[in-house]
């Protein structure tokens, strides 16, 4: 698949900050711009460089998840379906903050690529102030990944929480350890 120059751009740039060390990168997109393509071409360079073993990717919405499931499916040359055989799996952030039945332990022992869409969905920098969605992602996923790639279109939250997307991450976060990669689209 030919990239954009942008989603080139940005997955080249990813790939760099995660290979110095850095756990942290976030593209701003506006909707439609192709972020779900960029993410998992990121994913595929990982894998194919031997830096991970799995991708693990969250959503807030169905739709959303079986749009992810399919591009990353196609793009990796592997299910996406979380079962045998898959290279991952694409959840809601719903699903992470309900499945009882949900096991997380392998984040500790394997080399985890994280993708979240949307993540202004997800709220808070500590776990006491977080909404359901964030608190999910500081406790259960954050500390227990390789690397992590977050995606927006909208770099802002309205609510009472107005908390910076960069806090979502990771509690302890910051600037200097984040890239952010930002893209704007011409209309067509």
């Amino acid at each position: 698949m030919k990239l954009r120059c942008w989603q080139a751009e940005c997955s080249k740039k990813a790939l760099g900050q995660f290979k110095t060390g850095k756990k942290h990168f976030m593209a701003l997109a506006t909707p439609g711009a192709g972020k779900t393509v960029m993410a998992a071409t990121v994913a595929k360079y990982l894998y194919a460089e031997g830096l991970i073993d799995y991708v693990i990717c969250f959503a807030p919405s169905v739709a959303v998840q079986k749009s992810m499931e399919y591009t990353f499916a196609k793009i990796l040359g592997r299910p996406m379906h979380s079962k045998l055989g898959a290279i991952g799996g694409v959840f809601t952030y719903q699903y992470l903050t309900t499945s009882k039945s949900a096991d997380w332990s392998f984040l500790q022992s394997s080399r985890v690529f994280a993708v979240f869409d949307e993540i202004h969905h997800c709220g808070g920098q500590d776990t006491e102030l977080s909404n359901s969605w964030g608190r999910e992602i500081l406790t259960t996923i954050s500390n227990n990944v390789r690397y992590i790639l977050s995606m927006t279109g909208t770099p802002w939250r309205t609510d009472i929480m107005r908390q910076y997307l960069w806090h979502v991450i990771s509690n302890q976060i910051s600037l200097s350890s984040l890239t952010i990669f930002m893209v704007l689209k011409t209309p067509s």
